[in-house]
């Protein structure tokens, strides 16, 4: 049952770290809707939201997948193949 436990944990844990990662990203967003370079500037608005919402999306997902090695490392759930 122990596994479980540690399972839903980390499940939770990941969860809440991209939600509230994602919620700063479109706080950002939000913000640079208002610009005043990039208010006069449509494609260069669109292109760096977009290309900043990506980036930050894939820097969470690392960060969550470094979270779960840590996890694995700490709980000795990896299976080490000689």
């Amino acid at each position: 049952m122990a596994e479980w436990a540690w399972g839903l944990l980390l499940t939770v844990l990941t969860v809440l770290i991209h939600t509230s990662g994602l919620w700063m990203v479109r706080q950002t967003a939000l913000r640079a809707f208002s610009h005043p370079v990039l208010c006069r500037h449509h494609r260069a608005r669109f292109l760096t939201i977009t290309s900043g919402m990506t980036l930050s999306a894939a820097a969470l997902h690392g960060m969550e997948a470094a979270l779960w090695a840590l996890a694995y490392r700490f709980l000795k759930a990896c299976l080490i193949i000689r």
